[in-house]
């Protein structure tokens, strides 16, 4: 939900920066907040909330509202503000479907762990764990061309691909 509220500050932003009417990004502004406090009083009644429709309908208002000001004023500025509030918004929805139907399951669990969300030493984790060992070991100077020593074990097997980073911070620091 906090990716909504910045398309739609954002897209209030370039309405101020690029068109110059202040009143129409504080329209844009009170669109969001106004869906916004209906979510707040909806929770606040215990009535069953969807973050994704509230989402889905604060972005459609102030999507209405574009689409109305490109037609009225005719400005190519408010159609491209309304082309990146969609596709921010499609972009945003669309990176839950890529991560649960498209990746594969291992592909899932590396990012999980990259980003801290699952902890996998032994599987998953291991090379990343590995290439973080290799840079702490390289220390601010390294240890030399060719003289790592968790590089030129072997415990970072893949060092040519993305894993190169840890070779170079061992090495060279």
């Amino acid at each position: 939900f906090i990716a909504v509220i910045l398309i739609i500050v954002f897209a209030a932003a370039m309405v101020w920066n690029y068109v110059k009417r202040r009143e129409t990004a504080f329209i844009i502004i009170g669109l969001g907040l106004i869906v916004l406090a209906a979510g707040w009083i909806m929770h606040f009644f215990n009535l069953p909330v969807n973050p994704g429709l509230l989402a889905l309908v604060a972005l459609g208002l102030v999507a209405v509202y574009l689409a109305y000001l490109s037609l009225r004023f005719w400005k190519k500025v408010y159609l491209y503000i309304l082309l990146f509030v969609v596709g921010s918004f499609a972009f945003v929805e669309s990176s839950e479907y890529v991560f649960n139907d498209v990746l594969q399951p291992h592909q899932q669990m590396r990012i999980k762990v990259t980003l801290g969300m699952e902890q996998d030493l032994r599987g998953s984790g291991y090379h990343v764990g590995q290439s973080k060992i290799a840079i702490g070991s390289g220390g601010m100077s390294g240890k030399g061309f060719l003289n790592g020593t968790q590089t030129k074990l072997k415990y970072v097997p893949e060092q040519d691909t993305d894993f190169i980073f840890c070779t170079i911070g061992e090495e060279w620091g």
